[in-house]
């Protein structure tokens, strides 16, 4: 149950960056679009999505089932079960939906704000290291050739 609160915290994060445009534009209409798709995805696999996991039980509803019917043997009654799932289903199976388009909103956010950290240049040395104050060159610097002077 806490690694759902903890996708649910994610997946609201993420939200959150989407809502107030700390991403690109391209990135926040590919997140609502997933994240619309998502919740229609959860609702079809939620309620309308059966499937017998042998032949004497039928689920109702997937990754995170709404009710279980079970039977004794071929002619005998349907017995259901219902839980906590039939209320916690569909916020569940949204949640795990939503959690991967999450992911990728939060990583691009992530190098929008952290520039530094993902540039390729940043450890390449810069041209003020490279020439000293008379512009003459550092002949100890590999990267760049002498200046013609």
């Amino acid at each position: 149950m806490l690694l759902f609160l903890a996708a649910f915290g994610l997946v609201a994060w993420a939200v959150h960056v989407a809502i107030t445009g700390r991403i690109p534009t391209w990135s926040r209409l590919l997140y609502f679009a997933a994240l619309t798709g998502s919740v229609i995805a959860a609702y079809f696999t939620t309620f309308h999505y059966t499937y017998l996991a042998n032949a004497n039980t039928r689920i109702h509803g997937w990754p995170v089932p709404t009710v279980v019917f079970q039977r004794d043997g071929l002619g005998k009654p349907w017995l259901d079960f219902v839980g906590p799932t039939v209320i916690l289903a569909y916020p569940m199976n949204l949640v795990l939906f939503a959690f991967v388009p999450a992911l990728m909103v939060l990583v691009v956010f992530w190098i929008r704000e952290h520039p530094q950290m993902t540039s390729i240049d940043a450890t390449a040395p810069t041209e003020a290291q490279s020439v000293n104050k008379q512009g003459i060159s550092d002949s100890t610097n590999p990267y760049h050739p002498p200046l013609d002077t």
